[in-house]
């Protein structure tokens, strides 16, 4: 796990890291939150980029980058949901097949309704913070935060100890780290077309989610270090289990293991639902010609008009939503080979 890297980096003081990931993130974050006032429309990237250089070949370029990384994710993140599945139960079958079945599922969830989606993203993400609060009460119980020195860094020096161009070295690689699990928050500007008042609630919801999320990040890291120190957690590869098997033994370990079932199926699905809405934006005349006029060659989409296709009872791109399902499972299939046989 990632905070096991930055343990190593950075020691007990990779709060601090995970603050200045924070600030780097925010400045994305305002942009974001600015653009997509201006521009409240799906595809984001494609308009701001298209928008932006006044290029629809640029803007078709952003955004085919963004399918592609959604689509993988999602992809990636369901191979993790089957390997999780087969190690708790079902290690007769191959993984690859539950991988699939979570992709046909979430697939007809985002076609059923965005708001029944964002629903179960709700219900899910509140699953995934018990879990958390589960391991900040086992670390604050159990560990010794009050004499755990949390500006320590590897090889015991205190940061008030060395060259403050050290400080900033060690700090900044593990920034570099931390920065990753940041990504995600952006993936909100793409149901803008599918909101409420767009323009106020998108800009607010993309600057509360990377506060929210750094405030959880470090209380957590807090915690996990006043139980088990840097030393530990940069040794282990699984170190949210390392901490809840030292309080509940094994069974500790099952229950962060169904609550990453959660964890993993959540973020699937939320990269689908970013996916297809890219695709249905990117399939969409946004400029209005008149009667006989020709369509200027810039203003075309860049995908056919018929993946902007949206369902008449369930009002969601439908067509987009299957593209992007059978993307997903065909980059499963063709990763076939990281499954155990």
């Amino acid at each position: 796990m990632i905070i096991g890297d930055v343990a190593g980096i950075a020691g007990n003081a990779m709060w601090i890291s995970f603050i200045l990931a924070a600030l780097i993130a925010l400045v994305t974050g305002f942009s974001y939150a600015e653009l997509s006032s201006i521009f409240p429309k799906s595809a984001a990237e494609y308009v701001y980029s298209k928008n932006a250089f006044d290029s629809n070949f640029i803007g078709s370029i952003a955004g085919c980058m963004i399918i592609f990384v959604a689509i993988v994710s999602a992809a990636t993140v369901a191979i993790g949901f089957a390997e999780y599945l087969t190690a708790i139960a079902f290690s007769q079958f191959n993984p690859i097949l539950f991988a699939i079945i979570l992709m046909l599922i979430l697939s007809f969830i985002n076609f059923y309704g965005i708001s029944e989606s964002i629903k179960l993203n709700t219900i899910f993400t509140f699953i995934e913070l018990a879990g958390l609060v589960l391991i900040v009460i086992i670390g604050l119980w159990l560990g010794s935060p009050i004499e755990t020195d949390y500006f320590e860094i590897p090889d015991h020096v205190d940061l008030y100890k060395v060259p403050p161009d050290v400080v900033f070295g060690v700090l900044l690689s593990s920034t570099g780290l931390i920065f990753f699990a940041y990504y995600g928050f952006e993936n909100i500007v793409n149901i803008t077309e599918e909101t409420r008042n767009p323009t106020r609630v998108i800009p607010k919801a993309v600057i509360l989610s990377i506060f929210i999320t750094t405030v959880v990040y470090v209380v957590v890291a807090f915690a996990i270090t006043a139980l088990v120190g840097w030393e530990e957690l940069s040794q282990s590869e699984a170190l949210l289990a390392l901490v809840a098997e030292k309080a509940l033994g094994r069974s500790g370990v099952l229950i962060l293991s169904v609550i990453a079932l959660f964890a993993t199926s959540n973020t699937c699905l939320m990269m689908l639902i970013s996916g297809s809405r890219i695709i249905y934006g990117m399939s969409k005349i946004e400029r209005k010609v008149e009667s006989g006029s020709s369509l200027p060659l810039d203003s075309l989409p860049i995908f056919p008009s018929l993946l902007a296709k949206v369902h008449k009872t369930r009002r969601t791109p439908w067509i987009a939503v299957i593209i992007a399902m059978v993307m997903g499972i065909i980059t499963i299939i063709l990763s076939g080979g990281v499954f155990r046989k």
